[in-house]
């Protein structure tokens, strides 16, 4: 039978190696998210510039040239939603793999565990990032016994920005489709 020094080492070493996964991944995700709002804005240009170039056109008859648009409109409208959704997921996710590095870090913290977590978050910040910090925490608001979502700053900046580039296009389709 294992003594509680060998139960207790097999039992840090998973939470070593889990740790270890989670910052892996969170760094992971946080590449894939500024990627996701990088296509999502390459996308927006590139279906801004087609119809802006529909609208110089201007020499198809009245009847395709709004069924282009439309279709032009519907099918930027889903791909900027998809990837406003993927952005969604991949902040979130990576939130769940900070969080969870942390409460691992908690765990261990008695037995000289890692550390990382704990420092970043007493780091020092730039303005914009206590700004947002502060925003967030008078956001929340909720009652002490229930605990409000994480949020990461970029991670709403990137889907704020998604959320109006999807707003924008629908407003720019409407204009385009009233205007041809």
């Amino acid at each position: 039978m294992a003594d509680a020094a060998d139960v207790t080492g097999t039992h840090d070493d998973g939470l070593l190696l889990e740790y270890v996964q989670c910052n892996e991944f969170y760094n992971s995700r946080d590449f894939i998210a500024g990627d996701l709002f990088t296509k999502l804005i390459q996308s927006f240009s590139a279906f801004t510039a087609i119809l802006v170039a529909l609208k110089l056109i201007g020499k198809l008859p009245s009847v395709l040239h709004i069924s282009i648009i439309l279709v032009l409109g519907v099918f930027g409208a889903v791909s900027f939603v998809s990837l406003l959704l993927d952005i969604q997921g991949a902040c979130s996710v990576k939130v769940a793999a900070r969080l969870r590095a942390q409460e691992i870090e908690s765990e261990l913290a008695g037995r000289g565990g890692p550390g990382i977590w704990t420092r970043v978050e007493v780091r020092d910040r730039f303005w914009e990032e206590r700004l947002m910090k502060a925003a967030r925490m008078e956001e929340d608001g909720a009652p002490s016994t229930v605990q409000a979502p994480e949020k990461e700053t970029e991670g709403v900046l990137f889907v704020f920005a998604g959320r109006m580039a999807v707003v924008l296009w629908v407003v720019l389709t409407v204009i385009a489709v009233i205007t041809a």
